[in-house]
């Protein structure tokens, strides 16, 4: 997240191609069908809705600690 409100061309498209990985990683383990998907091979079950809820709240935390970030601290102000 902090890649994309960087502004920087060369972050920014770094951190559209970590998104755009993501994205493509969450769709395709198909949230949206059983709550659990067992792969051919391994010894466990993957919940793709857990990883895919996960993945949003990551989003939102990083979204609210740039917003935050930005917010000038009354420790930063100077008092005339």
């Amino acid at each position: 997240m902090h890649l994309l409100a960087s502004g920087e061309r060369r972050r920014l498209a770094i951190g559209a191609a970590l998104v755009a990985g993501l994205v493509l990683k969450v769709v395709t383990e198909t949230p949206w069908a059983a709550p659990l998907h067992q792969v051919r091979g391994w010894n466990i079950a993957i919940a793709p809705m857990a990883h895919a809820t996960g993945a949003a709240a990551g989003l939102a935390c990083a979204a609210a600690a740039e917003l935050l970030a930005r917010i000038p601290s009354s420790r930063n102000l100077s008092h005339g």
